[in-house]
């Protein structure tokens, strides 16, 4: 028999078998064990089938064009993923363009089709396959600029004298009270000395003694209150 195995770019397998009979009962044995039952069409109309095993039974009332299709059992050699033909049927192997195919059987012919390669086989053996990963794109490195945050000059002030006499307005320095010079006349307060009554002499104790129209007893109070005060205003002593 020729059944042909394709052998798809995403890794799907399939097995096909297409055949022009004229019984009324058909037995086919299956190269490789199913996964699960198989769709059976006789002229292109799915039909009912015995499965037994590996073993497929169908009824065709005469005759047609019959069709297996069925995804066959995979499993493990050498890492990869295979197919196990267990028959020695003529294998015909399609294989996308993207796929590693490494056959185990008898190879009659192999050639290539466009992007896929056909190979001719007879079993048993294994047909080991492989899907090549695509290279992922690499990503555009976005180039990061380094900013040097460098700080902003700060503007010098001049060492000369500031023309700006108070305050600078929105600052929180409050004006400083101004020292008086000494020249500067300054109020001072009058002192009058009165001798207490019944004294015996009228003159003001020591250090309070002053200028002015005269001092003692004979001054009188009056004339020393008026030369002490007219003496400091112009800056003497008391």
């Amino acid at each position: 028999m020729f059944w042909v195995l394709l052998l798809f770019a995403n890794g799907t397998v399939l097995m096909l078998f297409n055949a022009t009979v004229a019984v009324p009962v058909i037995n086919v044995t299956l190269p490789a064990e199913p996964m699960w039952g198989p769709v059976v069409e006789l002229d292109g109309v799915p039909v009912p089938a015995l499965l037994d095993g590996r073993n497929v039974a169908v009824v065709t009332g005469g005759g047609g064009l019959f069709t297996i299709r069925y995804a066959p059992k995979l499993v493990t050699v050498n890492g990869l993923p295979a197919v196990n033909i267990t028959t020695d049927d003529v294998v015909l192997i399609w294989a996308n363009g993207s796929l590693v195919v490494v056959p185990g059987l008898r190879i009659l012919n192999f050639t290539r089709v466009d992007s896929s390669l056909v190979i001719l086989a007879r079993g048993p053996g294994y047909v080991a396959y492989a899907v090549l990963r695509k290279p992922e794109p690499t990503q555009p490195q976005t180039a990061t600029a380094t900013e040097n945050t460098a700080s902003a000059a700060t503007p010098i002030a001049p060492t000369g004298p500031s023309p700006h006499t108070g305050p600078v307005a929105g600052s929180n320095v409050q004006p400083q009270p101004a020292t008086a010079s000494s020249d500067t006349p300054v109020a001072l307060a009058t002192v009058v000395y009165k001798s207490p009554p019944g004294s015996a002499s009228a003159a003001p104790p020591r250090g309070l003694a002053g200028g002015g129209g005269g001092g003692g007893v004979g001054g009188g109070p009056g004339a020393w209150a008026a030369g002490g005060c007219a003496g400091r205003a112009r800056g003497g002593p008391l």
